[in-house]
């Protein structure tokens, strides 16, 4: 009987169901499946977190959350400004060391395995994904696995099938919006959560939204504006934007 303790890293979204279905059926136990609860995320989005913590518990996981002692609205007010495509201070923040303090706690001796979800399909910076990462600056040194890392998402999706799952036509909205969306993204953000980004804006006096990535748009609204326009009548620029999309960290976090 394997009595090695694996940390699954969740975010509830497609990867990560297709994550928890592939560790029932090799038949790992002693899994447990933690969630990094960021304060943005979207309204619906602790129910599918709850359906996701379902299926993990059926399969005999345990399922734990973790937070920053400040959450993402919180941490920009406080240091005055948004995190940047280049400078993702929210995943470090709201999801690495939360994650990080939680796992040293139950695994002081650093013995756990971490597996993530991380996928080389799912962008260019992940493209050279490895199945197992040594000696993680992530996790202290912990064995990263990510098994699913040669998956295509037609693979992925049978998973989340026989978790009795649909696939989702969109990322994780653990983060809504994200500092990384996309015009598809954008154009799902619902008012609710572009009325915090307003007050935000407001409140710092900065865009959430850099002016160069989003083709001159300035602001949340005008940012909104640029997500709704048909692709290339916005700014003759437009197109540099889509080599930004889907650019993850490499903590396998996210996403």
């Amino acid at each position: 009987m394997d009595d090695k303790l694996y940390v699954i890293s969740a975010s509830y979204g497609n990867d990560s169901i297709a994550l928890i279905q592939w560790a029932h059926e090799k038949g790992l136990e002693n899994c447990i499946v933690v969630y990094c609860d960021t304060g943005w995320s979207h309204p619906d989005w602790p129910e599918r977190v709850k359906k996701g913590e379902a299926l993990a518990e059926k399969y005999g996981f345990v399922t734990w959350q973790v937070r920053s002692m400040l959450q993402f609205a919180e941490w920009v007010e406080l240091k005055r400004m948004f995190p940047t495509n280049k400078y993702q201070w929210c995943t470090s923040y709201l999801k690495i060391i939360p994650f990080g303090e939680f796992i040293e706690f139950v695994d002081p001796d650093c013995d756990a395995v971490v597996i993530v979800g991380k996928r080389r399909s799912e962008s260019k910076k992940r493209e050279n994904t490895q199945e197992f990462e040594g000696d993680s600056k992530y996790y202290t040194g912990r064995t990263v696995w990510s098994p699913l890392f040669n998956h295509s998402d037609s693979a992925r999706n049978n998973l989340i099938k026989k978790a009795s799952f649909k696939p989702l036509p969109h990322r994780s909205m653990e983060c809504c919006p994200c500092v990384n969306a996309g015009r598809h993204d954008l154009a799902e953000t619902p008012e609710i959560c572009l009325d915090k980004v307003r007050k935000l804006e407001q409140i710092t006096g900065k865009t959430m939204y850099a002016v160069s990535r989003y083709m001159g748009a300035s602001g949340i609204d005008e940012v909104m504006e640029w997500a709704n326009s048909d692709r290339g009548k916005y700014d003759r620029r437009q197109s540099l934007l889509w080599n930004y999309r889907g650019e993850l960290c490499g903590s396998g976090l996210c996403g």
